[in-house]
């Protein structure tokens, strides 16, 4: 159980750190989202509210420069039919030019394209009547033409190009010029320096701001504050141009650079009553800066804070699995101290002194056959049972608890309903624990052991009556030759008892001659077995006897030799009966060849005399014959 909860508290651990962090991360998103809709809508209101003010300060400076022409249409109109037909600038309108700090000069252009009177803005930052233009006789500005289709409020803004005297880069506003009767008389031009608009615009301009550009409808560049600007449009400013400011006249789009980086913030006015456009650009990552900074910094803390919270639960996971490597640990020792308990037979009991509960083990109860749900552990109902004649023994054991030294044991029987009486075996001890003595102690059933010991016992008894009663000696030697154990009926007629140094296999007390001698010594030499070996030994009466022997090498777990253990009969009439009926099978043996041989011989001479006598019975037998 506390492994499963552990278990649960664990993965509840591991729910909350994963839902904490889900909840900054969307909260972090959340924030970082917001703060950018914000900083884009304030960085799209920022750049039109600048957009607007130079909105207002061109359409100021074209209304001037409309004034202005209108000035001079007048003053033309007013001098056209004088003749021979000649327009001047006079003082009063170029005092009303001269005002006008961009205005860079003022030019009468006849209908036959050349300029007939001019106002130039000299060194001194005033207007003054120039005379004798150098370009007058060289080249018209236009050719003449007749289009009766101009009014005569007409307002044209030309491409920049340099000035006639000087080579400044201009802006020129024209206005033609016609009679009462329409016929046209030429046009009045206006030019306005470039640079003029270009450091107007740069002293308004914010230092996060890229540039303005100043265009016609149609493209056309007419001035920039980016002294490397191109008069070509980009492509995506072309497509600014044709769809977007005839549709609309006014706006901010987040375009594309060429270079590939974040883009610009383009915000544009279209003027009303003038062909012009106002665009100013801002660099989209100056806008986002702060924003980046901002999110780096909420993101920073928000990783912090997740890392906190992962190497928070990290140590809370480790110290959980710790507690769980050790609870299983527990768990598992006691299981093993369970098992080994149910295996061993041994049970545990604790009680508070002196009139505490006792207290059982589960193991207690199976080593003492009770059930748990019927028995109650006291000193009333484990006496019952006790044997008789063990019960007392167990009861001043259990009256004189207290005082019994600090280790103590008692061995008992007891009987259950098989009627088998069990040996059980108690062991405790007493140590003081919160100010209160406390007894704890193990029992064990030593029925096995006791009966196992018992059955030693008896047969330790059952070989000692049969090697006491057997006619074979038991022997035994260590490895220097020794006599360890020897017994049997007549041992000591051989000087041979338990303990003494005699040596028995060796030529001290064996006969140099007869039997299996060499083979004895040879397996004892290279510790080999050997099997009934006849042997003569010499008894303490230096007496031969004859003994049939057969023995094992001993050795110990690591293979060093012990000596020999073995057994030994003696076969001494039996040898010299062998001995005796060997000599009577030899005489038998050598008198039955004597007789063979006579009766062999006997064939030899039989015809011998045969003839002998033959001879001898003649009447006159030859001489040498009969002898």
């Amino acid at each position: 159980m506390a492994v499963r909860a552990n278990l649960n508290l664990k993965q509840r651990t591991l729910m909350m750190a994963g839902m904490a962090i889900v909840i900054i991360a969307c909260m972090v998103i959340n924030q970082v989202w917001q703060t950018y809709g914000v900083t884009v809508a304030t960085a799209r209101r920022n750049i039109q509210q600048f957009t607007q003010i130079l909105e207002a300060n061109t359409d100021i400076t074209l209304q001037a420069v409309t004034l202005i022409l209108d000035h001079a249409v007048e003053a033309a109109l007013d001098q056209i039919d004088t003749p021979p037909p000649q327009t001047k600038l006079t003082d009063r309108f170029i005092t009303i030019a001269d005002s006008w700090a961009f205005i860079h000069s003022v030019s009468m252009i006849g209908p036959d394209g050349f300029v007939r009177d001019l106002a130039l803005r000299q060194a001194d930052g005033r207007l003054h009547a120039v005379k004798g233009v150098v370009y007058a006789s060289v080249q018209p500005i236009f050719t003449f033409y007749r289009d009766g289709a101009h009014a005569s409020d007409a307002f044209y803004i030309g491409r920049p190009s340099p000035g006639l005297v000087s080579g400044e880069k201009l802006i020129r506003v024209t206005k033609p010029l016609y009679d009462e009767k329409g016929a046209f008389q030429g046009i009045c031009v206006v030019a306005i320096a470039v640079d003029a608009f270009t450091n107007v615009y740069a002293g308004l301009l914010p230092a996060r701001y890229a540039g303005v550009d100043l265009f016609m409808r149609d493209g056309v560049l007419l001035a920039s504050t980016d002294a490397g600007r191109r008069s070509d449009l980009t492509d995506n400013e072309k497509l600014l141009f044709k769809d977007m400011i005839p549709a609309t006249p006014s706006g901010v789009y987040r375009i594309a650079s060429s270079e590939g980086d974040s883009g610009n913030l383009v915000s544009y006015r279209a003027l009303q009553r003038y062909p012009i456009v106002i665009a100013v650009t801002a660099n989209w990552f100056q806008f986002m800066e702060r924003w980046w900074e901002s999110t780096i910094v909420l993101v920073a803390s928000a990783l912090i804070g997740i890392l906190v919270i992962i190497a928070l639960t990290g140590w809370l996971v480790r110290r959980m699995d710790a507690e769980r490597v050790a609870q299983d640990a527990l768990i598992e020792s006691e299981r093993s101290m369970m098992e080994s308990q149910r295996l061993s037979g041994i049970g545990y009991f604790e009680r508070v002194l002196p009139h505490g509960e006792m207290i059982w083990s589960p193991n207690m109860y199976v080593i003492h056959g009770l059930d748990p749900d019927q028995f109650t552990p006291s000193r009333d109902s484990y006496l019952s049972y006790v044997v008789e004649e063990d019960r007392k023994k167990v009861f001043d054991a259990w009256e004189n608890i207290e005082s019994s030294p600090p280790f103590d044991s008692l061995e008992c029987r007891i009987v259950l309903a098989d009627g088998i009486p069990r040996f059980m075996r108690y062991s405790w001890t007493i140590h003081d624990k919160n100010g209160r003595k406390h007894i704890f102690g193990v029992a064990q059933d030593v029925s096995v052991i006791r009966n196992a010991e018992d059955t030693i016992r008896d047969d330790e008894e059952r070989l000692r009556d049969i090697v006491e009663c057997s006619s074979d000696y038991i022997w035994e030697l260590d490895g220097e030759g020794v006599i360890t154990l020897f017994s049997g009926a007549g041992s000591n007629q051989f000087g041979a008892e338990n303990g003494t140094s005699r040596r028995i296999l060796s030529r001290d007390t064996l006969n140099e001659k007869g039997g299996d001698v060499d083979a004895l010594e040879r397996s004892i030499r290279n510790r080999m077995k050997f099997r009934s070996l006849l042997v003569p030994v010499r008894n303490a009466k230096a007496e031969v006897r004859w003994i049939r022997i057969s023995g094992n090498p001993r050795f110990d777990t690591h293979g060093k030799y012990l000596g020999y253990r073995g057994a030994g009969t003696e076969v001494t009439e039996l040898y010299r009966r062998q001995q005796r009926d060997e000599a009577l099978r030899k005489a038998e043996a050598l008198g039955r060849l004597a007789s063979g041989m006579a009766h062999e011989i006997n064939n030899l001479l039989q015809p011998i005399v045969i003839y002998a006598n033959l001879g001898a019975a003649q009447s006159e037998p030859a001489p040498g014959i009969r002898q």
